[in-house]
């Protein structure tokens, strides 16, 4: 599983998430996690915003995701201890992440061309094709997810005027986790 992070302009980062790593969390039974936790993905958050500071030097940083259990489960501590702030996107609304709204499906087809074969290959063509999304592209990615979320907005009523103002004006960061199988 990969955990990927761009801004408007910026691929910020890739990082590796390993089945063999989160399985030794113990849940509270005691027993070993069967998935990713809030325990697991805090210092992923961690490594996302360092290199994000890096990369878009000092302001507002806000984050994007979806309404994932385990993501809802770091929210106090994205608030708390990285981000100015967070914002989960509309429930059944992936095209208004700019990472499933054009960036994931183009990282898909890319590592599909190189016809990885095994898990090495695999993390090799990620990361080359991750290196080859540009700023225009991500632009672009942005300008659609924009007038994504405007349709939403104006189908379902849209979102309290500072979540709007948010999406809509600043430039949050955008993730998304994917394994393997995602891009088979």
């Amino acid at each position: 599983m990969f955990f990927c992070c761009v801004s408007e302009e910026h691929t910020i980062g890739l990082w590796e998430m390993k089945k063999e790593e989160f399985t030794k969390i113990l849940n509270a039974k005691g027993e070993p996690a069967k998935g990713v936790t809030a325990e697991y993905c805090k210092p992923f958050f961690k490594k996302m915003y360092d290199a994000a500071r890096r990369k878009l030097g000092p302001g507002f940083i806000g984050i994007w995701l979806d309404n994932a259990t385990v993501h809802r489960a770091c929210a106090d501590f994205l608030t708390d201890s990285l981000f100015d702030e967070v914002v989960f996107q509309q429930p059944s609304s992936p095209d208004t992440n700019h990472c499933d709204a054009g960036v994931f499906v183009n990282i898909q087809r890319m590592v599909n061309q190189e016809e990885p074969s095994n898990k090495d290959e695999i993390r090799a063509a990620v990361g080359k094709a991750l290196r080859q999304i540009t700023p225009a592209h991500l632009r672009k990615v942005s300008d659609r997810a924009r007038k994504n979320m405007a349709a939403i907005k104006d189908l379902k009523g849209g979102t309290s005027t500072l979540r709007r103002e948010f999406i809509i004006s600043r430039a949050p960061l955008f993730w998304r986790a994917f394994t393997e199988r995602d891009l088979g």
